[in-house]
């Protein structure tokens, strides 16, 4: 698994915090697989905190909010 640690797919940076926030679904056996999206610029300055968005057919899409920043995160898991 080229670029990843832990389930995460190293395509994009991630938020500070995130690795520590994502920990329940990294450690969780039915997730094979977290995807982080881009990062994008936020007006509000939060702690880093993980928010559940909706489910995809293949998984759910989540929100880590924080520092002025907000990034998609896709979560795949098995069937």
């Amino acid at each position: 698994m080229k670029h990843r640690i832990n389930k995460v797919k190293r395509e994009h940076s991630l938020i500070d915090g995130a690795i520590k926030a994502l920990s329940p679904l990294i450690n969780d056996e039915e997730v094979t697989s977290i995807l982080p999206g881009p990062i994008t610029k936020s007006r509000t300055f939060t702690k880093t905190e993980l928010t559940f968005q909706y489910k995809t057919e293949t998984g759910e899409k989540w929100l880590i909010k924080g520092h002025g920043a907000v990034q998609e995160i896709f979560i795949i898991r098995k069937k």
